[in-house]
């Protein structure tokens, strides 16, 4: 994957990070609130999700920044030395 489209997902997916907290704040207003059965039970299942998307958008730059080692880009700037030591020294050893 070119090293653009990293920048990419890290600018979107970052964005999506930093504005987890105005949910949670809303959500945390909300539980404040004099609320009926069905409207409590809804901010709890809403306070679980965006617990969830943060979890997930966390993995996904995780995931992001360890695959954007491997660009085309970042391999074509090692030396042939370099990119045979990384492999001879990855062989026999699980992949991810």
């Amino acid at each position: 994957m070119p090293l653009q489209k990293f920048h990419t997902v890290f600018e979107v997916f970052g964005s999506q990070k930093d504005d987890l907290w105005l949910f949670e704040e809303q959500l945390a207003r909300w539980k404040m609130d004099k609320l009926s059965v069905g409207q409590r039970h809804e901010v709890n299942r809403l306070t679980e999700q965006v617990g969830r998307c943060r979890t997930v958008i966390e993995s996904i730059l995780s995931l992001a920044e360890q695959l954007k080692q491997g660009t085309i880009e970042k391999v074509l700037a090692k030396s042939d030395l370099e990119l045979g030591l990384e492999y001879l020294l990855s062989k026999g050893k699980p992949h991810h």
